[in-house]
This record gives C-alpha cells, sequence and structure tokens, in this order.
C-alpha cells in the first residue's frame, strides 16, 4: 500500500514538473507595416484622376441582351417595373449591402457584377438566385448608380455576352 501511495506521489510530482516547468518566455514581435488591402475587383485610383478600372473588363457593347433579368432591392423596395429604389447611408458607414434577384441567368456560369461599369463580384448564375451587392468606399456616396449583370461565353469576360441586364439604385445621404 505505501509503494502505490510513494507511486502516485511520483506521478502527480512528475506531472506537475512537467505542467509547470522548462518553458522559456514568449517574444512579443512588432509588426514591421500595416498593410492596407484594397477591396476585391477595385484596383487604387490612378494619381491625378477619379478612373477607376477594375479586374474584369465591362463589355463594349452594354445592351441589354438574353433572357436574364436583373432586380435591386432596398428597404425602399424594388428596380422591378422601372423603378429606382434608394438607400439612406449615414456619413459615417463604411460598408452596407443591397440585394439582387437574378432570374433566367445560366446556372453553369458565372454572372459578373458592375456598379456603374466597374467590376465587384461574380455568382453563380440560375434560374432565380437571390443574394446581396457589398456597397463601400465610392459606392456609398450619394447617387444614383447602375448594376449591370453580365454572363459571358465560357465564363471568360473576353467572349461574348450571352446574358446582360440592368438595373438602377440610389444612395441618399441618411441621419
Amino acid at each position: 500500500m505505501k509503494r502505490r501511495k510513494h507511486f502516485l506521489w511520483l506521478v502527480f510530482l512528475v506531472a506537475f514538473l512537467t505542467a509547470c516547468g522548462g518553458q522559456e518566455p514568449v517574444e512579443e514581435v512588432e509588426p514591421e507595416e500595416v498593410i492596407e488591402e484594397e477591396p476585391i475587383g477595385q484596383e487604387p485610383l490612378v494619381e491625378g484622376t477619379d478612373d477607376l478600372t477594375g479586374e474584369y473588363p465591362y463589355p463594349e457593347d452594354d445592351s441589354e441582351t438574353g433572357e436574364g433579368v436583373l432586380i435591386i432591392q432596398t428597404a425602399s423596395g424594388d428596380s422591378s417595373q422601372g423603378n429606382v429604389p434608394f438607400l439612406f447611408v449615414p456619413d459615417d458607414t463604411m460598408v452596407t449591402q443591397i440585394g439582387y434577384i437574378i432570374e433566367n441567368f445560366d446556372g453553369d456560369k458565372e454572372v459578373f457584377f458592375y456598379i456603374n461599369e466597374m467590376f465587384v463580384e461574380a455568382a453563380q448564375g440560375g434560374e432565380m438566385v437571390q443574394s446581396l451587392l457589398d456597397l463601400y468606399d465610392w459606392m456609398l456616396e450619394p447617387a444614383e448608380y447602375e448594376v449591370t449583370a453580365v454572363q459571358y461565353e465560357g465564363n471568360d469576360p473576353n467572349e461574348d455576352v450571352v446574358h446582360l441586364s440592368k438595373a438602377q439604385y440610389r444612395i441618399e445621404e441618411g441621419s
């Protein structure tokens, strides 16, 4: 019995020493530089101009084509039947979202979304898809904006346009 007691004490002692000893203090390292990332799909402003360039080029012929339909949704309504829904955005807003519905786009291709001819994101198409677009930076300034949803042959923005649909929304200054 005494041997078991001594053995248990020895096991606890070894466990305690292993858990509490032998660790060197961790050295804290200061970051050398903070790297600011550009939003996805947006290159930096070219100095001296207000031009933005996107990751994927806007189609040269931007006339509506195909059976695809784009509807923009905000709290004030949607863009169906030519309406222009609006969204109140306070000055201190960094990011907000608007909803969209795309209908009759091909499910085997991506839909490329452009705001004022600037690429913002791509998403899978389909018979009826509902999702959100992030608005940030220049897209939060009070103005009227045009969203274009485009599908290209072979998912290649350098190929022919299969479906192209447009809708508008407006940003207004909120409190």
